[in-house]
């Protein structure tokens, strides 16, 4: 279908103004999730929407031709799987948001490769992915903020249209003049209003994906995290998870911060999710390794020229036989031993933003036992400008805050930590996310 742009605006405008109802239309090859779809979706947007099904890709262009020519109307919301006969999801969506810029795409799947979601997003502007089996409340809230999305749009663009048409008239009169300023003002509060509130939904959704406290205290009950992104959205993050005798901790910096940080980050968890629990890889060398090439591939930084990446510092307890294994990207493991302060350093390359697809990382083994602590961090902390020259604190600063406070219950470390960087910034701007992750190992594992 090839629509013609001035067109095409003109009828959404006249749609926007005559309040005709949104269309979601869900494509699915399986009926009977069609059938649960949009009895889900009617329950919660009945009265408010219309829910169009389709059962392949090819049955879904035809009901947006029709919708177009017969209705002078198009989808506000698609919702799409990605592994169906013919045409897989993401092609049907980079299809639809060829020639339906503002429809919002979301990918709805079990089965999609980490690679077809990447090229979602590239090709389709991807808004959301949600695994099946799906959350109700997950996926009405979704829907509800994509239509919140869609509707301010076209609003945004008769906003436009009409101030096209009051800056044509602009020197008639001061009146007018004055309407356009307020107006545009406005505008701009609206929009500044429906940024924040996008933030605040994602950071909702990164929030999410961070481990819950409570499975920390389980298996380490003395520790302390440091979080503080730079904005909203944050792209280090922290990772924890047990897998029988095991526990695994990380800390983890993605290139950027704010949402272009996010998206790194989220890519990060997959990527652990897939290597550690998926692929059943315990070794933290190994770990890092597989990260690396998965980051290579999933960002196509072979022909792409796209070179970001992330450092890393994760460890791998093994309760049984008390020791723990350290691997670094970039990043370090500090500890606490008898007094004295030791420091493992990470390789000095990151995971991804190069092409070599293989890079192999240096694996330390220790011994410990409940009296030693453990620290690992981004870089945020003692790269923060401040003190009497404005200058980085420095990691031999942050080291010495350290080494002088191990002593201390790791909660009043976290609070000592927290103070001295507050009077070292004053009123310097934060400059990177912070991350600190400090924890003792208990004798007994009581996780």
């Amino acid at each position: 279908m090839i629509i013609n742009n001035n067109k095409y605006d003109s009828l959404r405008i006249k749609k926007l103004n005559s309040m005709n109802k949104p269309v979601i239309l869900c494509v699915d090859d399986e009926k009977i999730v069609l059938d649960s779809l949009k009895s889900q979706l009617k329950a919660n947007f009945g009265n408010s929407c219309h829910i169009e099904i389709a059962q392949s890709g090819y049955e879904a262009m035809e009901i947006i031709n029709d919708m177009y020519e017969n209705l002078s109307t198009t989808p506000s919301v698609v919702i799409c799987d990605q592994i169906m006969p013919n045409m897989k999801g993401d092609r049907l969506l980079a299809q639809i948001k060829g020639f339906l810029p503002k429809t919002i795409c979301i990918l709805l799947t079990g089965q999609a490769d980490f690679k077809d979601v990447i090229s979602a997003v590239n090709n389709a502007g991807l808004y959301r992915y949600i695994n099946k089996p799906w959350n109700v409340q997950d996926l009405n809230l979704t829907v509800e903020q994509a239509l919140i999305a869609y509707q301010k749009d076209l609003e945004l663009e008769v906003s436009n249209h009409q101030l096209k048409d009051l800056n044509k008239n602009l020197e008639k009169t001061i009146q007018e003049r004055t309407a356009v300023v307020i107006k545009q003002k406005e505008e701009l509060e609206k929009k500044n209003n429906e940024i924040n509130q996008s933030l605040i939904y994602a950071k909702r959704i990164q929030d999410a994906l961070l481990p819950i406290k409570l499975n920390i205290e389980k298996s380490l009950p003395e520790h302390f995290i440091i979080f503080k992104p730079l904005d909203m959205v944050s792209g280090d993050f922290y990772w924890f998870k047990k897998i029988d005798n095991l526990i695994f901790t990380a800390v983890v910096d993605c290139t950027g911060h704010g949402i272009p940080g996010a998206l790194m980050s989220i890519l990060g968890f997959e990527l652990l999710f897939n290597v550690i629990e998926s692929k059943g890889i315990h070794e933290p060398s190994e770990i890092l390794s597989e990260m690396h090439k998965s980051m290579v591939k999933a960002l196509k930084q072979k022909s792409s020229g796209v070179q970001d990446g992330m450092d890393m510092a994760i460890c791998c307890i093994n309760t049984s036989n008390k020791t723990i294994k350290f691997s670094g990207a970039k990043n370090h493991l500090l500890f606490i031993n008898n007094g004295k302060l030791n420091i493992i350093k990470g390789n000095a390359l990151p995971i991804g933003g190069m092409i070599d697809l293989e890079r192999d990382y240096k694996q330390h083994v220790i011994s410990y036992d409940e009296d030693m602590t453990f620290y690992l961090s981004s870089d945020g902390y003692y790269d923060q400008f401040g003190g009497p020259n404005s200058k980085k604190m420095l990691r031999k600063s942050f080291m010495n805050l350290i080494k002088i406070n191990h002593s201390k219950s790791l909660e009043k470390q976290r609070e000592l930590l927290i103070e001295k960087l507050a009077l070292w910034q004053g009123k310097e701007d934060q400059v990177d996310d912070i991350t600190i992750f400090g924890f003792k190992i208990p004798n007994q594992n009581i996780g």
